[in-house]
């Protein structure tokens, strides 16, 4: 499975931390300027249609921070 984050921010030059982690994972990044960030569900889905017409991809948004219905309940399972 793929995965594209769309974060906030500038791209910083040393990787460390979760962003290391999701780059060894294979995450592939969207940086955003705070005041577009503002935007970002439709950011997001603009993005989930890009991906399908160019890489044939069923893309599945996750909001921000997973919190939503699916989200709380994998909170819920893991602990």
């Amino acid at each position: 499975m793929k995965s594209y984050l769309v974060l906030k921010g500038k791209k910083p030059k040393i990787k460390d931390g979760n962003l290391l982690l999701d780059k060894l994972a294979g995450a592939r990044i969207k940086w955003n300027a705070a005041e577009q960030y503002r935007n970002k569900d439709q950011i997001m889905a603009d993005l989930a249609k890009k991906l399908e017409k160019t890489e044939g991809a069923k893309p599945y948004v996750i909001p921000g921070g997973a919190s939503y219905d699916i989200g709380t309940w994998g909170y819920i399972s893991a602990t």
